[in-house]
């Protein structure tokens, strides 16, 4: 559709499930800029990177590392409030018994070709809905 509609200048901001090697090529191809989420168990996300950096977004600190692949800029944000909530939901699913919690709670990540702050690429992923 963003070939035959011939538009230039295009923006996209994809959900999770969206993203593919595949479909990364394609965007940068038509030199379409794009910020796209990558499910939490991708190989592209280095958990083991330390999240120095932060922002405020709304009330609640975000951290955030960010690494370079492929000439496109891997985000991975930490955002201890909904980290919380994910474990509250998963423990009261669960209801007895041990729980293992995963680390990746309260984590997303993100994929773009955008050359910009992680605060401004979290603002865009938030911000998705509203578009």
């Amino acid at each position: 559709m963003m070939e035959e509609s011939g538009a230039v200048n295009i923006f996209l901001v994809a959900d999770t499930g969206f993203y593919s090697s595949k479909n990364v090529d394609d965007l940068k191809r038509m030199n379409i800029f794009f910020v796209m989420p990558v499910k939490r168990n991708s190989r592209l996300i280095d958990y083991s990177m330390e999240q120095l950096k932060h922002f405020m977004f709304q009330v609640h600190p975000i951290f955030y590392s960010r690494c370079k692949k492929k000439g496109r800029w891997i985000f991975a944000f930490r955002n201890d409030f909904l980290k919380a909530e994910e474990e509250k939901d998963y423990l009261r699913r669960r209801k007895s018994g041990s729980a293992r919690v995963s680390g990746r709670m309260g984590t997303i990540s993100v994929i773009t070709n955008l050359k910009v702050s992680g605060e401004i690429v979290y603002g865009i992923l938030k911000s998705r809905a509203d578009i």
